[in-house]
């Protein structure tokens, strides 16, 4: 699992056919074990997120 940090920008890649990737910034880490953070997408909307089988790629580090 990749650590993710505020700031950082990430693609969230489906595992069912036809579904389109999404990308957004970390807003916040709520929690750290297991991860959950706050992503605002590129369409404005903003979730609370929990990464799992491994479907998030950092594309962006803020450091």
């Amino acid at each position: 699992m990749v650590e993710l940090r505020e700031g950082d920008r990430i693609q969230i890649v489906s595992n069912k056919v036809g579904q389109p990737t999404r990308a957004g910034v970390v807003d916040r880490v709520l929690e750290e074990d297991p991860v959950r953070v706050e992503v605002t997408w590129d369409d404005g909307s903003t979730t609370e997120f929990i990464p799992a089988g491994g479907n998030v790629r950092l594309v962006h580090s803020r450091d």
